[in-house]
């Protein structure tokens, strides 16, 4: 999993002269049931390497042998697109899989190239996730879709239950005071933690689960600032899974999400009906792309459609035409028009955003796109 703190880290690496290959790839494989990506990657490094010096070539040409070996190993772990970023010269060898589409790219340079990376770190919100007890806490971060668990917290020296007894029951208050101080001590060691997370800027969000009494507790004890920043509560069990907890948490995030996904929805028909600065439905949305006038997709998440695609300039259409219109090639049958639309538009720069539900969308044909003229 990619993480602010991972993007952080890459920002450090300085070498002494020495050259890094980064490569950007779209690995999905709808949109390569083939495995062009060996093709893709070939056909960008190769001029890449023709700039560099003689003594450079052969240094980078470690890193190709090194990326080509891996693009055809590594195939069960891709996702939607794969990240490397290689030097053999300083012995760095990085790679990420990510569950959002990427712009095919391979720079060689002295630093490596974490452009892409910022780009999709800004555009997505960061949330934590604390799930509570008593004694526990379990510590998640979920970015880009994806979750992973980061740090557990533990107060084992809580005492337990205590049956009554002592003058008028006084032994058992004083016993139940001192499990309430213990208590109070590892829950405001959580709230600690999370406003640390707060302050340095690693989240946006923060989410909350546990037992109906660990929620109660815990809650009353939020500062102003994780008060603020609280996206929502959920109940579940210390020891749920990763993808329970995820399933809960998105839950929330959909709503959160919900209000920003309206308003660009809306300003999306008002373009559409008013000015003509955005399009919407399918076939004005292909038009558009094939004009590279896409500045901002916008597409229900889920929607589905075949069409047609030509193998030589990537021209997309839902028409059955005989050839393509611009080059004359006979065109291919595709049936997910959709994810192809979105890497062409990831490959123009355009913004990408997948809208979970909304009405207004769904009424102008599922997909629409403001248009940069």
């Amino acid at each position: 999993m990619f993480t602010r703190e991972e993007l952080t880290r890459l920002n450090t690496i300085r070498g002494n002269g020495e050259l890094f290959t980064t490569v950007y790839l779209n690995v999905n494989p709808v949109t390569n049931p083939k495995g062009e990506y060996f093709i893709t990657f070939r056909n960008m490094v190769k001029p890449e390497i023709e700039k560099l010096s003689n003594s450079d070539q052969k240094a980078v040409k470690e890193d190709v042998k090194k990326i080509e070996a891996y693009l055809k190993s590594a195939k069960t772990e891709f996702k939607k697109s794969l990240v490397i970023i290689s030097s053999t010269q300083l012995d760095m060898w990085e790679v990420y899989h990510l569950s959002v589409p990427l712009k095919n790219q391979v720079v060689i340079d002295r630093t490596p190239y974490l452009k892409p990376l910022t780009s999709i770190m800004e555009q997505h919100r960061s949330y934590a996730v604390a799930l509570v007890d008593r004694v526990h806490a379990r510590l998640f971060n979920i970015q880009l879709g994806e979750i992973a668990e980061y740090a557990e917290l533990f107060t084992p020296d809580i005492p337990g239950k205590h049956k009554k007894g002592g003058w008028q029951g006084r032994d058992e208050n004083r016993f139940r005071r001192h499990i309430d101080q213990h208590i109070h001590f590892h829950l405001r060691d959580v709230v600690t933690k999370l406003e640390g997370l707060l302050s340095r800027g690693e989240v946006s969000h923060i989410i909350i689960g546990g037992s109906e009494e660990s929620l109660l507790l815990f809650t009353k004890m939020l500062s102003q600032p994780i008060m603020a920043k609280t996206a929502g509560t959920f109940t579940a069990d210390m020891h749920s899974g990763n993808d329970e907890i995820l399933g809960n948490s998105m839950k929330i995030i959909r709503g959160v999400e919900k209000s920003d996904e309206e308003g660009l929805v809306e300003e999306l028909v008002t373009r559409a009906s008013k000015n003509g600065t955005a399009a919407a439905g399918l076939e004005d949305v292909l038009s558009q792309m094939q004009k590279g006038n896409i500045h901002h997709l916008v597409y229900l998440d889920g929607f589905r459609s075949s069409g047609y695609k030509c193998q030589s300039c990537d021209f997309l259409t839902i028409q059955d035409l005989k050839a393509c219109p611009y080059c004359s090639t006979v065109l291919e049958n595709i049936e997910h028009l959709i994810d192809f639309a979105i890497q062409k538009a990831i490959d123009m720069g355009s913004e990408i955003s997948a809208i979970a539900e909304n009405r207004k969308l769904q009424e102008v044909g599922n997909i629409g796109a403001l248009l940069r003229y």
